[in-house]
């Protein structure tokens, strides 16, 4: 017979961090195989979120509505557009960030970017830096459209 000396507290710790609930949600801001077209389209302007952020039906949204893209015009040639909302949906979540379907979803005022960004979000606050969606102003280690942890 085996005797364990890792105490009850730690097994269950250890058991709900290797989760799969867990595994998954640690990985979600990083982004998934890319497809070229979203990176170099979504990080001229911002970081190229990662598709699982959002559900398809969001990404759809989004993606729909370009032309205001949360105040600017950021227009795709048809066939560029589709590509890219074929990668998102084909990676995105299977579970909303946000509970109001009218809404246009925005990933920086959802409560995971929120938890996640507690200091961006004060210093954004502050003035010190332009945008949330402004990653490299905090992770200075991250290209626009690969952030890192």
């Amino acid at each position: 017979m085996i005797s364990w000396s890792v105490p009850r507290p730690m097994v269950c710790l250890m058991a709900i961090m290797l989760s799969p609930a867990a595994v998954a949600g640690a990985g979600i801001w990083l982004p998934s195989a890319g497809n070229t077209s979203w990176q170099s389209e979504c990080a001229a302007c911002h970081i190229a979120f990662p598709a699982q952020l959002l559900p398809p039906s969001d990404w759809r949204k989004i993606m729909s509505q370009l032309n205001r893209h949360f105040g600017t015009d950021v227009s795709l040639d048809s066939a560029t557009q589709q590509e890219i909302l074929d990668y998102l949906q084909r990676n995105g979540a299977s579970e909303p960030l946000f509970n109001n379907p009218q809404v246009l979803p925005r990933i920086t005022s959802s409560e995971r970017f929120a938890d996640k960004h507690r200091g961006a979000i004060r210093i954004w606050r502050n003035g010190q830096i332009k945008t949330l969606t402004d990653c490299p102003a905090c992770h200075k280690d991250s290209a626009r459209d690969e952030p890192k942890n």
